[in-house]
């Protein structure tokens, strides 16, 4: 087996081949294992991935300007632009004007119907990570979390490079 290292450019990580095969390995399997019944239950909604993730957005941080759901979701702006008018056309959110004199949106707002949506959707997929979360040793669980945020830090931070 290789044991090549090479990073985003061709850069040197130290990292041998066969670890970065085995996340890949991992990753997929998450992926696949939950995201298509994340997406299902999302889905049939009348919402996507994106939007259901631009929603949690709008929700985790209060009033958000569309520059979150940027950073948030790694889409260009105008790509955020159409989550938003999705969502605001479908009753979920809705822009709300700035203290500017020329009439610009500051931020975005979840509406009711928004609320109503992710509790909706909450009750059909908490229970699911309730019991993935139970599966896992309780003297273990800790660890596996900061693991996965380990993960998301790394990722986003990539990203950004």
């Amino acid at each position: 087996m290789s044991t090549k290292v090479l990073g985003p450019k061709g850069n040197a990580t130290g990292i041998p081949e066969a670890a970065a095969r085995e996340l890949d390995e991992l990753l997929t399997t998450l992926v696949e294992a939950i995201g298509a019944g994340d997406e299902e239950r999302i889905c049939c909604h009348d919402i996507t991935l994106s939007d259901y993730r631009a929603l949690r957005v709008v929700q985790a941080r209060g009033l958000p300007a569309i520059q979150d759901v940027v950073d948030a979701l790694g889409v260009s702006k105008s790509g955020a632009t159409r989550i938003v008018d999705r969502l605001e056309r479908k009753g979920y959110v809705r822009r709300e004007r700035g203290q500017h004199d020329d009439g610009r949106f500051c931020c975005l707002r979840l509406t009711p119907g928004g609320e109503r949506l992710l509790q909706r959707i909450d009750a059909e997929t908490l229970p699911r990570r309730q019991a993935l979360l139970a599966s896992i040793d309780p003297a273990r669980r800790a660890s596996v979390l900061e693991g996965l945020r380990l993960l998301g830090s790394a990722i986003r931070q990539i990203e950004r490079s």
